[in-house]
């Protein structure tokens, strides 16, 4: 798992990831790397994101409420070597067995960038991340798939140990959202 992991950062940094900025705080107890004392603040305050966790899901059923699903995902998410950048990873049951994989950089003309790559479908695909009232927001037209609508994830309820992602849609370029049928509650295992 250690090479494969060693073989995404390198090729991601080749790839051009890049940040910059000042940290305000370091996460050096951690056993998931610090941030560059070079990383931007704004990457440094996803440092709630580092760690590994559990992943439990809940979609809405017949009648309109949130049911836990029976499956669960991992998530884990470190800075890379050079603290310049998060590396998230996703792994979950499904019978193809599910995984994904995401870079967190600091573009100073964009802000916090989320470059997902999908491998099935040999692309990438960027969101842009930034804080608002409700928490911490990646946005991006269509979403994974495409189509004619705003995306939206809202990480919310942060706490060290647990934090909500929940989906949201807008039909009309941001002005209303409408909850997704899923979310998810990520609870920490180290």
């Amino acid at each position: 798992m250690g090479d494969r992991r060693a073989g995404w950062r390198v090729a991601f940094l080749a790839a051009g990831v890049f940040a910059a900025g000042r940290p305000a705080v370091a996460q050096s107890d951690l056993p998931f790397g610090a941030p560059s004392s070079d990383a931007s603040q704004a990457l440094v305050s996803l440092g709630y994101l580092i760690g590994e966790w559990h992943v439990i899901s809940y979609a809405r059923d017949d009648s309109g409420q949130f049911v836990e699903s029976p499956d669960t995902t991992s998530y884990r998410a470190e800075y890379l070597y050079d603290g310049l950048g998060i590396l998230a990873e996703f792994y979950g049951p499904s019978r193809d067995g599910f995984y994904g994989v995401h870079v967190i950089t600091h573009d100073p003309s964009r802000g916090l960038v989320h470059t997902y790559f999908n491998a099935r479908a040999n692309r990438r695909i960027d969101f842009e991340g930034a804080f608002g009232d409700e928490g911490y927001n990646l946005t991006r037209p269509g979403g994974y798939g495409g189509g004619d609508f705003l995306y939206r994830e809202t990480d919310s309820e942060i706490e060290t140990d647990s934090f909500v992602k929940r989906v949201f849609q807008s039909l009309d370029e941001g002005a209303r959202w409408t909850e997704g049928d899923y979310y998810f509650r990520f609870e920490r295992v180290r």
